[in-house]
């Protein structure tokens, strides 16, 4: 790996070639069936391969597109991102992944460091209702939410946590 001690450090909002890629395929299909096989295609390749995707960036060498993904279902509400050094305690919903519509997939794409190494854990919120449209109201209910986060489904990669008998994923 190359030598990135001068590359930004600072992770930032990216969407990563495969996810662009995905939307546009999304977009052009014909009809909800062909939508479907480009979902269970889509999520067959990131089981085969692992997650979170990591990707080169065209314009930015000493980086990566990280993509965290998680599948949600349909009772499926929010999925957040805990990552240290990544995500801020005191602004949770900048952790939110995105869904894209028609679909199972939830995603937040980091631009960051080639060798950035840490760990993550993710949780989905599955309560009834609509999100708080407070600001506040949704970080206390964000911050209950981070109790029930565990390891990535699909990274094989996991580290036993400090303070519980729980993983994270690496």
């Amino acid at each position: 790996m190359s030598d990135c001690t001068d590359v930004d450090a600072t992770p930032r909002p990216v969407t990563g070639p495969r996810m662009t890629r995905l939307a546009r395929q999304l977009e052009a299909a014909r009809d909800p069936a062909a939508r479907d096989a480009l979902t269970e295609a889509f999520w067959a390749e990131a089981a085969r391969t692992g997650t979170p995707l990591v990707e080169e960036l065209d314009d930015a060498p000493g980086h990566r597109a990280v993509t965290f993904l998680w599948r949600g279902h349909r009772a499926t509400r929010r999925v957040l991102l805990m990552a240290p050094g990544l995500t801020g305690h005191d602004r949770l919903a900048d952790s939110l992944l995105h869904h894209l519509p028609g679909t199972d997939i939830w995603h937040l794409g980091l631009r960051l460091r080639a060798d950035h190494r840490g760990s993550y854990r993710m949780v989905a919120d599955i309560s009834a209702g609509a999100a708080p449209a407070d600001p506040a109201l949704l970080q206390r209910r964000l911050l209950a939410l981070r109790a029930h986060g565990g390891a990535d489904p699909l990274n094989p990669a996991r580290i036993a946590t400090r303070w519980r008998d729980a993983r994270d994923s690496v």
